[in-house]
């Protein structure tokens, strides 16, 4: 699990609640917020609509944490806490930790810029797995550089931009693999209102 945004886990609790009797999860890996402080900071930022009521409290990231959590203890999944620099074996991919919260909780308070990212090698092939991170913010070209370059990329963020252009633009071109057959290599990045070339 990358970070507590919903739309990062909460399929895992509607499919443990529909299957969880016929399958079995080994471990389970995430590296974020404890749910207390998580629900305080999310009433601290929250307006009660007309009614004065917090009517999407359901959908909060606090409440389904909660509910990911007691699925954890009722199915007694091994849970581990990635750090930075960390490697974890999963069946035969190798799972090699490039930034988690640790390094990014005084930092920013953007939770996506929280994400674990980490190399997976496997099978052969190194994917990079980015969740909703920062480039920016997480200064992955500064502390990896030619580490980055990887077969395939988990566009951070669902491609909606990941942190100030110039580092986006920097880590793409470290990521990006170039053929020496082929003239250039090129790839669109949309930054919300501009989009920009990325090249090597």
């Amino acid at each position: 699990m990358t970070h507590e945004h919903i739309d990062h886990y909460r399929c895992f609790n509607v499919f443990m609640r529909k299957y969880g009797l016929y399958v079995t999860v080994e471990k389970m890996l995430f590296n974020f917020k404890e749910h207390k402080d998580m629900l305080e900071e999310y009433f601290t930022d929250r307006k009660p609509d007309i009614k004065g009521e917090y009517s999407f409290e359901d959908s909060s990231e606090s409440h389904h944490i909660s509910v990911m959590l007691d699925i954890v203890e009722e199915f007694k999944i091994k849970t581990y806490i990635p750090h930075t620099g960390q490697c974890y074996k999963i069946g035969d991919a190798v799972c090699e930790f490039l930034s988690t919260v640790d390094d990014m909780y005084y930092f920013t308070t953007n939770t996506n810029s929280h994400s674990l990212v980490f190399k997976m090698t496997l099978a052969g092939q190194e994917i990079l797995w980015t969740g909703d991170a920062s480039f920016s913010d997480s200064k992955l070209s500064a502390k990896y550089g030619e580490k980055l370059k990887s077969d395939i990329l988990q566009v951070p963020h669902h491609g909606f931009g990941c942190g100030k252009e110039e580092e986006q633009i920097i880590c793409y071109n470290y990521i990006i693999s170039y053929d020496e057959n082929e003239k250039s290599v090129h790839l669109k990045i949309s930054t919300g209102k501009n989009k920009k070339i990325a090249w090597r």
